[in-house]
Order: C-alpha cells, then structure tokens, then sequence
C-alpha cells in the first residue's frame, strides 16, 4: 500500500510539468515547458533554448533573463550565410574557435550543423517518469557529429537541467570539446567561481585587448561588468556562474567533475564571461562553460550537463 501510494506522488509530481506547442515570436515551432513556477521555450527550427524565466500572476512566461535578438523574429536559420545569425538564447559549440579555420575552412561564422541548422524534437518521458525535450541536429559536415541536447524542468522548482551530447558519427578523429554558451540581457553583474586552488595567478585571466571593465575579484568569485564601449572576455577555471539582474538572478552550474589533468581552451579556462558592447543595438552577455578536450573518433560521445537556476533577491 505504501508503495502504491508513492508512486501515486511520483506521477502526480511530474504531472506537474506541462508541455505546449506553441508560436513564439514569429517561429510556428515553438515548444513550451511549464511547472507552476517557471517555464522553458524551445524553438527547434533554430536549435535554440530562447528563454527561461518566472511565471507572472496569470501563469504566462516573463521573458527572462535570456538575450533574444528581436530582429531575427521568426527568422530561418541559413547555413549558406556568410554572416552569423545571432537569434540569442542557449546553444553549443565545439572547441576551439581557434580550430574552425581548419576543421571547416572558415573562421566565422561558428560550424553549420551546431548553429545553424534546423533541429530534431522529440518529447519524451524519462525513466523517472519526467517529461523531458530532445533537440537533435543533423550531423556537421566538418565535424562528422551529432549533437544531442536534453531539456528538462524541474517539476516544482526554478530549475531546468540541459545535457548536451556529441556523437562522433562519420569522418577522420577530431579534437574538440563542448562549449555551451548562454546569451543574456545586460546584467547588473556578471560573476565566476574562483576555485581555491587555481591554475591562474589572480584567479581569472583576461582573454580579450581590452582591459576588464570594473573588475572586482572576491574570495570564490570574481566580478566583471558590461563594457558598452568595447567587447570583452575573461576566464576562470570555476564550475559555476552568476548572473544578476533587477529582480532576478540565474545561476549556472556544471553538473559533473572534471578531469583535472585534462586540456583545456583558453590558457585552462572553464568558464568565460564574455560581454558585448552597445554598438548595433545588441547589449548582452555571454556565460560560457567549457568542456575538458578529447580526441574524438567515429563510436564516442561525450557529454556536458548544466544546471540553471532562477532565483528572486
């Protein structure tokens, strides 16, 4: 009887979260996941999480914290462009930026298969009985991967959990790592974890020409705001980052220990913080979290969960 009765809770708890296909600002595709306090938009048409936010007092989506470009509403994707199409939101590149020259024989805009190309959706229930969305893309061309990204709402809480994969399917052995960037309004401040024992002199470095723009570095953390004038980026080997805004913060957490002897990008980053200035009428950040380097030949995977968290002062 005891046991009937629990997973009578268990069913009715992930009955809590609600899935709606939906139109979001222009794109027909959307899909919506709701608890009774948070919700997640998902456009796989541009392979994209394009918002995670608070419910207001009618139970409808805020429209968070996440960067959205408005003038690429509704938008396509095209990988023939030559120019990037920056839409906003969360997504996954591979590393290192430095490589791309090579790998697809282009420096910019970022691999096709991961940035600019429809996605699969599936939605699914997990073995726990959670309701959970898959975005899946074609497999790159230069890369020879597939990217696999699961998204998953906490039934009660603020809390969404996103695991990307890449599936080596085709091609000669790359190495490469995932690198999972989250594109957000200007914040009030930007932090990353300054681990206690880092591999970096003052615990963070600058990766950019410019100086940091009012930099404040703390016992575990370091702080960095938006330069409107230039962009910037910087690095610390953390696991988690903060975000800050008026009435509302989101923490993003790496899930999984890392390999300490592992290589990493960016002089031994783990986290970036990258800020872009007001030039073209896009004012955002990036919070970035990188992935430990591997080579990757065709039959491996490896995957990178993050946790987000949305939490009210």
């Amino acid at each position: 009887m005891k046991l009937l009765i629990a997973l009578f809770a268990v069913c009715a708890l992930h009955a809590q979260v609600r899935v709606e296909k939906t139109a979001w600002h222009g794109w027909p595709d959307a899909v919506i996941l709701r608890n009774p306090v948070a919700a997640v938009v998902i456009v796989p048409s541009i392979g994209r999480v394009m918002n995670f936010s608070l419910l207001d007092k009618s139970g409808q989506p805020t429209e968070g914290p996440l960067w959205n470009n408005r003038q690429m509403d509704g938008k396509p994707v095209d990988p023939a462009s030559r120019d990037w199409g920056n839409f906003g939101g969360d997504k996954s590149w591979p590393e290192l930026q430095a490589d791309w020259p090579t790998i697809q024989k282009r420096g910019w805009p970022p691999p096709s298969g991961f940035d600019a190309a429809a996605n699969r959706l599936d939605i699914h229930t997990s073995e726990s009985g959670a309701t959970e969305v898959t975005l899946t893309t074609p497999v790159d061309s230069s890369y020879g991967i597939r990217e696999n990204r699961v998204i998953h709402l906490d039934p009660s809480a603020a809390v969404m959990t996103i695991s990307t994969t890449y599936e080596k399917v085709s091609g000669d052995p790359v190495k490469t790592g995932i690198w999972t960037i989250t594109q957000l309004t200007s914040p009030e401040n930007a932090w990353a974890e300054i681990p206690a024992k880092s591999v970096f002199e003052n615990g963070y470095t600058n990766l950019s020409p410019a100086p940091l723009f009012e930099l404040s570095r703390e016992a575990d953390r370091v702080r960095v705001r938006r330069d409107p004038d230039r962009s910037t980026k910087m690095g610390t080997d953390g696991n988690w980052l903060l975000w800050t805004g008026a009435g509302v913060s989101l923490k993003i957490e790496r899930t999984a220990a890392q390999p300490s002897d592992g290589e990493w990008p960016d002089h031994g980053a783990r986290l970036n913080i990258y800020t872009n200035p007001d030039r073209g009428g896009q004012p955002y950040v990036e919070l970035e979290v990188m992935g430990a380097m591997q080579i990757m030949k065709v039959g491996d995977k490896a995957t990178s969960t993050n946790l987000y968290t949305l939490t009210k002062p």
